[in-house]
């Protein structure tokens, strides 16, 4: 008898079904309704300075409150006036005449803000002045608590599947309540993020629990009308905060009104039973009869479990395992479990963040926020609504992958259709709304029958964990709508269409019972540099057929001997068939052993091909294997040296080329090799020449825009990474093959050789070269398609040669670096950084065993984590500046890997959290870095400069591997290493100077301090000192 029998016999959705129902639906009001607070009290309202500091003396007189407005704050385009900005003293004549106020001299507010309490009477931005250069501090409220959200996801999947679902709800209604209730009464910014960050860390935990228990309360037909039930709660409370938030308009009473309705889930929580799957699973039969003896008297079918004893409800649930405490590392530990982990992990992560994507973006529909929140709560009624009849009809399969593609096609057609059209953007908007909706809805039904008994918690808290990044990145996203105004959309748009892609890969659970256990799911470089499961090849033990009609289990047993876990050994086999072993327990640890003799078999299960089975290299000959990827890093180290010399003779433009298509053919040649020899060669130019790309375009790019722009150019810079690491994994996802997944990373390549046409060439290089015509041709070519033509006409070929240097002929190279004192000095800095952030960067990234996850969701994981962290280093960059950004990742990334060496390995959860913190530092320091070092060096040296930076670093990326070795010498010898690593790096970087808001140097007398230049000053070229700058 399954479970769902026995449900079936005491009714699956009676009235103790439709109480757990009812009792978690209201139980959950005060969570949904801290998911959008920010929304309200995180609202920046009107704001102008408080111009009381010019009135000191009583100067404005009698001046109306709009004329005292007029001569005291400067009027921006729109004519409000502006938010950060004053007169230095007041502007009188600007009563008499209309003339422009925006030369006149300002300075920032010198007495605080003054603002329009007509819509809220206190938000975070009111309270602590939140508003000009910590304007993002508002904001960034919301991602703490959903930071806060994501961990604990983690925590109470892990826990309520070890202590039970009921006892841990409880800990989460209390806790979110009270750490809910002491952040209304915060008092500073600090202390109310902290107490954010704690709610969201606790109250997550009555969703997770709460979801489960309702699943595995109820029978197969009633799952789906439970799901949508359970989705409609969140419907309910969004609709209702957007009254409560419209009456009560100060923060502090506002979250406190969201806070208190959990005293009534605390007090219902006494009527919630605990899953009888759960207490079944984990051998507590006795406890389990009785929850479901009351189920069965509540639903009138009390003679059904007369006719059951508790012992024999041990074997509805068969684990063998009554004691065993499931983890998170369960769900890697077997192929299907893997890939299932995977998926979901995906879908959920894409889910989640294009649903908060379109839900924080509450200003697209041109209403006010009230009747916006309002009416995105009523959109999800009838989408809900609808998956009743979906789920039944089409499948969990198809409705989830449908609804994410019609999401994804919403955002698309929004794109290009002009913001006047306001009323046509605002039904698309409904629709996608309705539809991202329809897929929230469906994924946290499909994954709670996914998932077996014994780790659907620990699955749910996963999936939950990764949904909360999702919503944490939502944010940070819709931020790059400043770049360009449809950016978002884009964005969100191909995370909808990937995920559409992913969900149709999930299998289908329409009308199958829940899997109890994980067999019951099982039916029992980091990829081509894989080695796969093997054992020899016992084929010469049977050359004279004497193993005869023996099972292939029979011939493993008698041939291999078996490790401690039971597996085949990988590199050795018996001299001779032991065939009494498999007819007998006895150990086969002392029998005759000698080396394979014929080969290895390979478990092609995960991979078709690696490199391993390819070559054989595997047992004495597995270090090759992985000596690839240094090889290839070595290869690297050379060629940024290369092409920065080169590029800074022979311009950035003409180097490039020949980066994409030497790195393009040496890459496909080593796809066909013949050896392993000729491979490892052929990997060597591959790096030496690919190398090139990255170096040229980062200079390129800085090269070409201006000084505000630098930093947010430098971020999308940095970003192409983090698009690359995540596309990786699911490239060779669906490739497992390393030749065609060669082939498959390439071939981008082809289009960037057609692309690079447009690319022009870097008009400081031309002028710094004594090319000022050709510069002045891009210069040109730039102004008119920036409709700037009027600018360009001004200027003549001739006139920009004094704009960088008169030293036109002279060829630098890295010798440049080291001959004058500030340069060596610069040089000297830099180097160290570069070569210490890569490889701590490398450390962390090359460990990929740190997550427990399998390599595929690993590497997801991995460049998932570099979008918030490069996203963040936007706004550090700007408000504290390169230096103490530098500096401070690094410091911040040496602690994390301090404190992992204090945290018990057996304490996964602890070292993964420190470990995921340790690698956003780490990349928020590389991505500083090269921004950084780019405006450090003049731009005759710029690309030797970068060159010999990135040449350093490459040899920190093939040293990284080795640190790694020396664990075998003690478990933390390498995060010793790299900490102590990590805090030198902060030293060195702290000495560097600042660059924000400065002028990139042109010439090596720039950063000396000695440069004179030639200026037009009223139509007359004067000879003037340069100031020296601190370079």
């Amino acid at each position: 008898m399954k479970f769902e029998d026995l449900l079936s016999e005491i009714n699956g959705f009676g009235r103790f079904q439709k109480m757990v129902l009812m009792i978690n639906f209201f139980g959950r009001f005060s969570l949904a309704c801290h998911f959008l607070l920010g929304n309200f009290i995180a609202v920046i309202p009107s704001h102008h300075c408080n111009i009381s500091s010019l009135d000191a003396d009583g100067i404005l007189g009698n001046l109306s409150r709009e004329e005292r407005l007029a001569v005291s704050i400067p009027a921006q385009e729109d004519g409000t006036p502006a938010s950060c900005h004053m007169f230095s003293y007041p502007q009188f004549q600007l009563l008499m005449n209309s003339s422009s106020s925006t030369e006149l001299p300002v300075v920032e507010c010198q007495n605080g803000w003054e603002y329009d309490n007509s819509t809220f009477i206190s938000t975070l931005a009111t309270q602590w002045d939140l508003v000009c250069d910590n304007r993002a501090l508002s904001r960034l409220t919301t991602t703490i608590f959903f930071i806060g959200v994501m961990f604990g996801a983690a925590a109470y999947g892990s826990l309520s599947a070890m202590y039970g679902r009921k006892p841990m709800l409880l800990v989460s209604y209390i806790s979110g309540m009270g750490f809910g209730l002491c952040s209304a009464f915060s008092s500073s910014f600090i202390m109310f993020a902290v107490l954010r960050f704690f709610t969201g860390f606790t109250i997550t935990g009555s969703v997770i629990i709460s979801t489960v228990l309702n699943v595995e309360w109820v029978s197969i037909e009633h799952r789906k009308l439970v799901g949508v039930i359970d989705s409609l709660s969140w419907t309910f409370a969004f609709m209702s905060f957007s009254l409560i938030a419209y009456f009560i308009r100060d923060w502090r009473w506002l979250t406190v009104s969201i806070s208190l309705p959990t005293i009534i889930a605390i007090i219902t929580w006494w009527w919630i039973p605990e899953s009888a799957r759960w207490l079944i699973a984990n051998g507590k039969a006795d406890k389990a009869y009785n929850y479901l003896h009351k189920c069965a008297v509540m639903n009138r079918k009390k003679e059904a479990t007369a006719r059951i004893k508790p012992e024999e409800l041990a074997k509805i649930i068969v684990t063998g395992r009554g004691n065993r405490k499931y983890s998170y590392l369960d769900l890697i530990k077997t192929p299907k479990m893997r890939r299932l982990a995977l998926l979901t992990g995906i879908t959920w992560f894409s889910v989640a963040t294009v649903a908060y994507g379109i839900s924080f973006n509450i200003s697209s529909f041109g209403l006010n926020m009230y009747l916006t929140q309002f009416v995105y709560g009523a959109i999800e009624i009838p989408a809900k609504s609808s998956i009743y009849y979906l789920l039944d009809k089409f499948g969990r399969r198809i409705t989830q992958a449908v609804s994410l593609l019609l999401v994804g096609i919403s955002l698309v057609i929004n794109i290009f259709i002009p913001k006047d059209k306001t009323v046509v953007r605002t039904v698309i908007a409904v629709l996608g709304k309705g539809c991202s909706a329809t897929s929230f809805g469906t994924v946290i039904l499909y994954s709670s029958e996914l998932y077996p008994t014994v780790l659907r918690q620990n699955g749910m808290g996963y999936n939950s964990f990764v949904a909360r990044l999702g919503v944490s990145v939502a944010p940070l996203i819709l931020l790059s709508d400043d770049i360009w105004s449809h950016f978002s959309q884009v964005i969100l748009s191909s995370i909808a269409l990937s995920a559409a892609f992913v969900a149709y890969q999930l299998p289908e659970t329409r009308g199958r019972c829940l899997p109890e256990t994980i067999e019951d799911v099982e039916g029992i470089s980091n990829f081509i540099a894989a080695i796969p499961s093997h054992h020899c090849d016992i084929s010469s033990l049977d050359a004279e057929g004497i193993f005869g009609n023996l099972s292939r289990e029979q011939k493993l047993a008698a041939s291999i001997p078996a490790q401690e876990d039971g597996t085949l050994a990988s590199c050795h086999m018996f001299s001779y068939p032991q065939f009494h072993l498999w007819a007998n327990s006895s150990s086969s640890t002392e029998r005759p052993v000698v080396e394979c003799q014929n080969g290895w078999e390979y478990d092609n299960s995960t991979f078709i091909s690696t490199l391993a089975t390819q070559w054989d290299l595997v047992c004495d000959n597995r270090g090759l294997n992985k000596a690839v990827a240094t090889i290839f890093f070595v290869g690297v180290m050379f060629g940024a040296a290369f092409y920065g010399g080169m590029s800074d003779r022979f311009g950035r433009k003409p180097m490039l080329l020949v980066s994409y298509i030497s790195g393009m053919a040496f890459a496909l040649a080593s796809v066909f090799s013949s050896s392993f020899i000729m491979f490892a060669v052929l990997r060597f130019f591959t790096g030496f020449t690919i190398t090139g790309i990255v170096i040229v375009s980062s200079v390129l790019n800085v090269e070409w825009v201006d000084i505000q722009h630098r930093r947010l150019v430098c971020i999308i810079d940095s970003m192409a990474w983090a698009f690359g690491s995540t596309s990786l994994s699911l490239i060779a996802f669906c490739i497992r093959d390393w030749r065609w997944l060669t082939v498959a990373v390439t071939s981008p390549l082809l289009l960037c050789t057609v692309l690079w046409w447009w690319v022009p060439e870097s008009a400081r290089w031309l002028i710094a070269n004594g090319k000022a015509e050709r510069a002045h041709f891009y210069l040109h070519k730039c102004a008119v398609m920036n409709r700037k033509e009027e600018v360009i006409s001004r200027l003549k070929p001739e006139a920009l040669s004094i704009i960088i240097t008169d030293q036109g002929k002279k060829n630098y190279s890295y010798l440049d670096l080291v001959r004058t004192p500030k340069m060596r000095r610069l040089a000297m800095l830099t180097g160290t950084v570069w070569f210490c952030v890569a490889t701590i960067t490398y450390g962390i990234s090359l460990n990929i065993t740190g997550f427990g996850l399998n390599m595929y969701l690993t590497q997801f994981v991995y460049g998932a984590i570099e979008v918030p962290s490069k996203l963040i280093v936007y706004y550090l960059l700007e408000k504290i500046g390169r230096r103490k950004t530098e500096a401070g990742a690094h410091l911040l990334a040496g602690i994390s890997l301090m404190i992992n060496i204090f945290i018990p390995k057996d304490q996964w959860i602890g070292r993964t959290v420190v470990a995921v913190l340790g690698k956003g530092f780490a990349v928020a320091a590389f991505s500083t870095i090269v921004l950084y070092s780019s405006e450090l060096y003049p731009t005759v040296l710029r690309q030797n400069g970068m060159g010999y930076n990135s040449f350093l670093a490459r040899l920190g990326v093939s040293v990284a591997p080795l640190v790694l070795l020396l664990d075998s010498f003690w478990g933390h010898f390498s995060q010793t290493i790299l900490c102590s690593v990590a805090f030198v790096a902060c030293l060195v970087a702290w000495q560097l100077p600042e660059t924000r808001d400065k002028c990139l140097p042109e010439t090596i007398e720039d950063v000396e301090g000695t440069r004179k230049n030639l200026i037009k000053h009223h139509g007359k070229q004067e000879d003037v000192e340069k100031p020296t700058e601190d370079h």
